[in-house]
This record gives structure tokens, C-alpha cells and sequence, in this order.
């Protein structure tokens, strides 16, 4: 994978080099350098968890990964309803927007950019979707009723059951520190026991 990175950096910079010098824009070729780009951010987010997974090598590194899978594992629940609520929260915006003067949510683009704004409403940012209905909507007051309520379950009561869930996840995997550390060491040596040469496998055998 860190080849395929390597790689990828060359091409881009040979390619923008060539451009530079040429008067052909970016991105008529069939191997463009704006594509190539999204293709190493991928890469590179391989790169990173892989990564995540060979520094459990560490004794901190192995227990915060565990921690953090641990985590993950337990919210996952939460954060399924809190994807159902987002996008419950989001139909009801966008279909209140279509009452509006000027809709700010039109068409299924609109959609998307109302789903984020919901997203990010649940997340605390409360200038988003009142900026689209104050002042541009006679029905500014279900807007309110939609606001309050999806304010009180997303971020007063979901995000803080998942805060609570941290914390238990957390003192849990604490009590068994060394036992994950000791897992995460064997996983590692399992993965890459056919790497090692014959001399240490018989050694381990």
C-alpha cells in the first residue's frame, strides 16, 4: 500500500509538472491528476488503518485501539437511532421547505444539503437551519416545534447516552487492560506468522 502511495505522489507531481509546461488544462486526460488525487486520499485512509492495527505492537497503542473499538461496538446502537432521527428530523425539514417564499432546499440536491444541515443541527450547530426559515416562511413556528424537539433528543439525550456508554466502555476495558494488550500482541503474531522466517517459526512452534 505504501508503494501504491508512492506511486500515486509521482504520477501526480509528473503530471503537474507536464501541464505546467503545456497549455493542456488538468483533467482532459484519462488518467487526470484531480482523479488520481481522490484515489491517494483513499489510499492514504487504507494507509492509516492499516496502520492502527500494527501499532497495537505497543503496549498504549494496543489498549487505546481496543478502547476505541470497544467504544464503537457499544454506541453503535445509539448511533443507528441517531442516524434515524437525523434523517427523520431532515424529511420533516425538507418538506416544511417547500412552503417556504424561497425554498432553500429544492430538489434532490436540496435534499442532500438538508440532510447535512440536519446532521450538523444534531450536532449543535443551531445557525444552520434557521437562517433557510426565519423570515423566508409563514410557518415559522412548526419550524420551532420540529427544532426543539429534534434539539431535545439528538444532542440533549442521544449524544449524552453515548458520552454515559464512553464512560462504561471505558472503566470495563480498563479492568482487563493487560488481557487486551496480551490479545491484540497474539492477533498481530497470528496475522504475520507466515512472514516469519523458518528458524523463529520453529522456535514459536
Amino acid at each position: 500500500m505504501v508503494a501504491v502511495n508512492i506511486a500515486l505522489v509521482v504520477y501526480i507531481v509528473y503530471q503537474s509538472g507536464s501541464q505546467a509546461l503545456s497549455s493542456e488544462p488538468e483533467g482532459s486526460g484519462p488518467f487526470d491528476p484531480s482523479s488520481l488525487r481522490i484515489l491517494l486520499v483513499f489510499a492514504i485512509l487504507l494507509n492509516t488503518t492499516e496502520l492502527f492495527s500494527r501499532i497495537r505492537i505497543f503496549d498504549f497503542f494496543a489498549y487505546f485501539v481496543r478502547q476505541v473499538q470497544e467504544i464503537v461496538e457499544d454506541a453503535l446502537p445509539l448511533g443507528a437511532m441517531l442516524g434515524f432521527i437525523v434523517l427523520a428530523q431532515t424529511l420533516l425539514f425538507w418538506v416544511l421547505d417547500q412552503n417556504s417564499n424561497e425554498p432553500a432546499y429544492a430538489g434532490v440536491a436540496g435534499f442532500g444539503n438538508c440532510l447535512i444541515n440536519s446532521y450538523r443541527l444534531a450536532l449543535g450547530d443551531f445557525e444552520i437551519a434557521g437562517d433557510n426559515f426565519i423570515e423566508n416562511s409563514d410557518d415559522v413556528m412548526v419550524f420551532w416545534f420540529i427544532f426543539f424537539l429534534g434539539s431535545l433528543i439528538s444532542l440533549l439525550i442521544i449524544l449524552n447516552m453515548v458520552i454515559a456508554i464512553m464512560g462504561g466502555t471505558f472503566s470495563r476495558v480498563e479492568e482487563q487492560k493487560d488481557a487486551h494488550i496480551y490479545r491484540a500482541k497474539l492477533s498481530l503474531i497470528s496475522t504475520n506468522f507466515c512472514r516469519f522466517s523458518d528458524s523463529l517459526k520453529h522456535e514459536l512452534s
